[in-house]
């Protein structure tokens, strides 16, 4: 569905259908439009989070829908893998019907999303990190004032242990 005013619009077709006057069961507005996709067997892999976008000069590529199958699995069967600095927290999918789901992180493991047919799975690289040095002034006077103290006090405590 496009309604002017807003860019992606959800449709559950299915808890449309369940409950009539439920919230997914829109009033059709002027200037709506209403798209229906044909079926698509395929799923959608893009980004440049994934190996074969690094090996070759593409970042898109379609792999057949297999059912009940995570995007990971995905990734890692129809694009060669994710890149070294692949955004695995990142990844999302969008689904036909507008809606997008993304990876949960619980710490220790991911949970990736269930991909259906017709979605389309990004991922992209994490942003690359910057090292920067850390500029270490050496101060010679504060140098030679510390050593000065410390040969002092060493010099001190001999004097008094020594009488």
């Amino acid at each position: 569905l496009y309604r002017e005013g807003a860019t992606n619009v959800v449709v559950e077709l299915n808890q449309a259908l369940r409950s009539p006057a439920g919230k997914f069961n829109y009033i059709l507005a002027e200037g709506d439009s209403l798209l229906v996709p044909e079926f698509e067997n395929l799923v959608v892999i893009s980004g440049d989070g994934h190996r074969t976008a690094q090996y070759g000069d593409r970042d898109t590529l379609s792999a057949p829908f297999v059912g009940n199958m995570r995007a990971n699995r995905y990734v890692k069967q129809f694009a060669l893998g994710f890149a070294q600095r692949a955004d695995r927290d990142g990844l999302y999918v969008k689904y036909p019907n507008g809606k997008f789901s993304r990876t949960r992180n619980y710490g220790l493991f991911r949970i990736y999303p269930v991909v259906k047919v017709g979605g389309e799975i990004a991922v992209s690289l994490k942003p690359e990190k910057v090292k920067t040095r850390k500029e270490v002034k050496f101060d010679v006077n504060q140098a030679i004032g510390t050593v000065t103290a410390a040969l002092t006090s060493l010099a001190t405590i001999y004097v008094l242990l020594t009488r």
